[in-house]
């Protein structure tokens, strides 16, 4: 008996297996798409947050009176308000190293601005890390 016989034979159990398959697959790709679709949106609010948080940086440099870890305090509460909007789980440590290295960042550009204005003989513009 060849495979050919068994299928006319048994034609309705071999168009319930197929059905059953091809569900299968379909039920398959539409729940990797809807994980793409998902991360792709979690990874767009995550981008959100890392650019307001260069925004509240930038705030944050405006307030003098401000100690450094004040100004970190204000960037950070404003991206957990930020992120309960977004609703993005509020990752304080993640969220907290992206600013330190924004911040570094700054202060290696700054210190460059200075010593190049130094050289040139210009005044020292003001630095932007407060």
């Amino acid at each position: 008996m060849t495979v050919f016989d068994f299928v006319m034979e048994h034609f309705d159990l071999a168009v319930l297996v197929l059905t059953v398959l091809l569900n299968l697959v379909l039920l398959c790709a539409s729940a990797v798409r809807a994980w793409r679709g998902d991360r792709a949106a979690s990874l767009q609010k995550w981008l959100q947050l890392l650019e307001a948080a260069r925004e509240f940086e930038t705030e944050a440099e405006g307030f003098s009176h401000y100690s450094a870890a004040e100004k970190l305090n204000y960037v950070l509460s404003r991206l957990r308000t930020l992120s309960a909007t977004l609703d993005v789980p509020f990752e304080e440590e993640a969220l907290m190293a992206a600013v330190e290295k924004d911040i570094a960042f700054s202060k290696v550009v700054n210190a460059k601005i200075i010593a190049d204005a130094a050289g040139k003989g210009e005044p020292k513009p003001e630095r932007a890390d407060g």
